[in-house]
């Protein structure tokens, strides 16, 4: 469970999420996403989804080298904590989710750097190929995806396997927009992780395939406490 708002302070050091900036087609880590609109932008902030299905096929049939280096590896950050720098994670961006589908499985910050998400310095620079490849993805999806203007009281389910998702910019006027998000997975009635993500899965819900985490939900919107939204099972 996780928030998304500005709070009028200053954020410089927090997420991309917390800030009131543009953020491009991404997936999250889970299942399925629902977001429950508490307080919408005064101006912006439209959701925009796209079918990850449709973003592959297109590419597959103009840019078949594309795909190809979506599914090499990439370097992968793992953002340091207060136990310093940890290794990157070398995988690819785009799977084989078995009899689904295609999964494409990214937030281009990790992979590039962002203001508020600076790569760490010992990481390769991304190549130009690779750069390429991300714009494609963004384009594409762009070109096909539907826009939704939440209003109060607005709740959506995503499934994050197969649907990309952004969020426009936006201004805030008196209360700052509030997003509650929750990140779900279905112990049974669920799909195949593929197997070069079930590490990352284990890291939020336990394992996939056996073991649970208990839930404990992280209600508050501390300074700091960002990462405790993965405690939740």
């Amino acid at each position: 469970m996780d928030r998304s708002r500005d709070p009028n302070v200053d954020r410089s050091d927090m997420p991309l999420t917390s800030t009131t900036n543009e953020i491009g087609f991404h997936t999250d880590i889970g299942d399925i996403v629902s977001n429950l609109m508490i307080q919408p932008a005064a101006n912006g902030g439209v959701s925009y989804f796209a079918s990850g299905t449709q973003v592959y096929n297109d590419l597959a049939s103009k840019r078949p080298d594309i795909i190809h280096r979506l599914t090499g590896n990439w370097s992968y950050d793992i953002f340091p904590s207060e136990t310093g720098q940890k290794p990157a994670l070398e995988r690819p961006l785009l799977y084989n989710s078995g009899v689904h589908a295609t999964m494409l499985c990214f937030r281009q910050p990790f992979v590039t750097s962002a203001p508020n998400n600076l790569r760490q310095g010992n990481l390769p620079e991304i190549s130009s190929a690779q750069k390429e490849a991300l714009d494609a993805i963004h384009y594409t999806a762009s070109d096909k995806a539907i826009a939704l203007n939440l209003v109060r009281g607005d709740l959506i389910f995503v499934n994050n396997l197969l649907v990309l998702h952004a969020r426009g910019g936006y201004t805030d006027q008196g209360m700052p927009r509030h997003v509650q998000r929750l990140i779900v997975r279905d112990p049974i009635e669920n799909w195949r992780v593929p197997v070069g993500l079930r590490d990352i899965w284990g890291m939020i819900f336990g394992n996939p395939d056996h073991e649970w985490k208990n839930e404990v939900f992280n209600l508050d919107d501390l300074r700091g406490q960002r990462a405790l939204w993965k405690l939740n099972g």
